[in-house]
């Protein structure tokens, strides 16, 4: 008996993972009556299918360009979600090298137990600028509700036939099916790399392929490799984790050669290679050797002063002229332009930062990066779309100066934090050499002091001083920069424990070299639990909540730096409290030693000092060590969170 259940259970597992899916434009009562997605209960929403097909088409502009023909189908489970009906489609417009055509989509509804399809209004679809280079086609899918799945499908057309994206099989949503079909000339050669923890189904098949050319058709075999992976979880960000496209499962190709009848092109290339064209492209290393004129310049040479001194100076100018537009890439189409407007793309703002820094006969380099958001580079797999920008790379004696001059709220003594860690390509004149980005005496530091009195009635008034130096200022800056009320509300308010901030005054901000000071009133309560009282005193650390609550973990974790969390307390009780317990004394450490975390208290007479202190040596855990990490933390919150547990005297 217990075999039949097990095979009937087995079937239906099967069943449902060959499950048909629906043709474009029709809806499906499954899909509508279903209210939670079976393999990620927590879902909110589930792609039901990501379907591409990627074929390449003779041009003769371009000898070949490559056509990709994508469908996605979405369930709708949580109200929450209903913004998925808003879609952006992301182009490369420049020099029309890429478009987007043929876009189609549906939104199915169950109405009283009965199907409602509307069909996307094309009178809806509409093209937006971003900037020179990119556009992006922006729709919404109409009379979305909860339950609604939505569909759509479009098709991408770019003048190349190398530079293929990589399909990934997973996201911040379930996929029920993920597949992908690339279809290979026999005349291409291409190399695949896999990253993937579930069991992918190939399949091959082979077909002929017609191409008109200029003087007839041209007859080509082609073979179809699809790769299909079936109920993929979802992955989302974890606390201190370096990147989630690293994580997620993924399949990439490169073009290796094309081999004709009559030629055999070799496109295996190496970093040399690449770094030789980029100095040579038009929108890259010919930008760096223009001369461009900025009137501002001439009232900042500088002239005496160490390179140190000088690239800090120069940063600062840079910081409060020119501006970011938000967009990331590693080519400037127009220096002259950029220095008119003073703003730019991260590519644009840096190239001109480093014709600055020659006008100033410093000694600088464009430096390759990948931000951890968009993932580490392969440097076994030379090519350029691992990068998303490109930053200034600045020697002095036996260290380096990275700067990025898209980023207002930096120093100039620090790697930019998201590129801690990471491995960088640094083009010099006739060669290039990469650099892996972190300096161990660059951290993370705030220090806090603060006094407060506790009165008859149980209010606590005082003031705090708080020094963010490091890592912790260019964080805080890009917050103080938006609101201080915001800021104040963002690092030192507590709603659990009514806890209210006020006057804040803050000092060198725009001192690149100092930290920045914070000095600010506040008031909260004891909390009263009967006969006692609770006084939590862990404030403006920035350690009130626990970041590892997950006892299972998929990812490393990355501090990026060392960090330093310092806190003293001086606490000046009424004379009608006595206390009932105080926490003790207490050292923790990690069994590499890696962290420790240090409590100190001192009583005399109604008054008392707490010095607490966290520090974080070790950077880097690596997932399989993560239990040990997540009991630390356990245990370090407990000691965090306890409270001094006081007792009114009775008259």
């Amino acid at each position: 008996m217990k075999n039949i259940f097990l095979f009937l259970f087995l079937l239906d597992s099967l069943l449902g993972l060959a499950q048909k899916i629906p043709k474009f434009g029709k809806p499906d009562m499954a899909e509508l009556r279903n209210e939670s997605c079976s393999y990620d209960k927590d879902a909110k929403a589930e792609i039901l299918l990501d379907e591409g097909f990627t074929r390449f088409q003779w041009s003769s502009s371009s000898f070949f360009k490559m056509i990709t023909e994508r469908r996605i189908r979405i369930k709708i489970y949580h109200q929450n979600s209903l913004d998925l009906a808003n879609i952006k489609l992301v182009f490369l417009r420049d020099d029309h090298y890429e478009k987007i055509l043929d876009i189609a989509g549906y939104t199915y509804t169950l109405v009283n137990d009965k199907i409602q399809s509307t069909k996307l209004d094309k009178d809806l679809i509409y093209t937006q600028k971003i900037n020179d280079q990119f556009a992006e086609i922006k729709f919404t899918f109409p009379n979305v509700t909860k339950g609604s799945v939505i569909e759509y499908r479009y098709t991408t057309i770019k003048e190349s036939f190398s530079n293929i994206d990589p399909w990934y099989f997973q996201g911040n949503l379930p996929v029920r099916v993920s597949s992908f079909t690339l279809q290979i000339p026999e005349y291409f050669r291409f190399t695949s790399k896999s990253l993937l923890t579930q069991q992918v189904q190939k399949k091959e098949s082979t077909e002929t392929v017609s191409n008109a050319i200029s003087n007839g058709i041209l007859k080509m075999s082609a073979t179809n490799f699809t790769y299909i992976l079936n109920q993929v979880p979802s992955l989302k960000r974890e606390p201190f984790m370096s990147s989630l496209k690293d994580y997620l499962q993924r399949i990439e190709f490169q073009l290796s050669e094309i081999i004709t009848p009559n030629e055999q092109y070799n496109y295996t290339t190496d970093w040399e290679t690449l770094a030789e064209e980029l100095r040579k492209h038009p929108l890259f290393g010919e930008q760096i050797k223009k001369n461009i004129h900025v009137p501002e310049w001439d009232q900042i040479r500088i002239k005496n002063g160490s390179v140190q001194e000088k690239t800090a100076a120069l940063y600062s100018f840079f910081k409060k002229n020119f501006h970011w537009n938000q967009i990331d890439d590693f080519y400037a189409l127009d220096l002259k332009k950029t220095a008119a407007q003073k703003s730019g793309s991260s590519g644009e703002l840096n190239l001109l930062f480093l014709n600055l820094l020659r006008v100033n006969q410093i000694e600088s380099y464009p430096l390759l990066i990948s931000t951890k958001e968009n993932g580490a580079v392969n440097m076994e797999y030379p090519f350029l779309k691992q990068f998303n920008s490109v930053n200034c790379y600045i020697p002095v004696e036996n260290a380096y100066f990275i700067i990025n001059a898209a980023d207002p709220y930096n120093s100039s003594a620090l790697i930019p934090q998201e590129l801690i860690n990471t491995n960088a390509l640094q083009i010099l004149k006739d060669t290039c050499r990469w650099v892996h980005l972190t300096n161990p005496a660059m951290t993370e530091k705030e220090m806090v002091t603060y006094r407060a009195e506790i009165s008859d009635s149980g209010l606590v008034n005082g003031t705090a001083y708080v020094r963010s130096s490091g890592y912790a200022k260019p964080q805080k800056l890009q917050s103080l920069h938006k609101d201080s009320l915001q800021f104040i509300h963002e690092y030192f308010s507590h709603p659990k424990n009514d806890l209210h901030c006020s006057n804040l005054i803050w000092k060198y901000k725009d001192a690149d070299s100092l930290f920045l000071e914070q000095q600010f009133d506040f008031n909260t309560t004891v909390i009263q639990n009967g006969d006692y009282g609770l006084l939590y005193y862990n404030f403006f650390m920035g350690l009130t909540e626990n970041p590892f609550t997950n006892p299972i973990r998929k990812s490393d974790i990355d501090f990026g730096f060392p960090r330093q969390y310092r806190i003293q307390v001086y606490l000046n009780f009424s004379p009608e409290y006595d206390f009932e317990e105080l926490p003790g004394n207490i050292t923790l450490l990690m069994p590499d030693t890696g962290i420790i975390f240090e409590r100190k208290i001192l009583k005399e007479d109604n008054m008392i000092s707490i010095s607490l202190q966290l520090q974080i040596k070790n950077t880097v855990y690596f997932a399989d060590a993560y239990e040990f990490l997540y009991s630390y933390y356990q245990k370090l919150f407990e000691l965090l969170q306890e409270p001094i547990v006081l007792l009114k005297k009775k008259k």
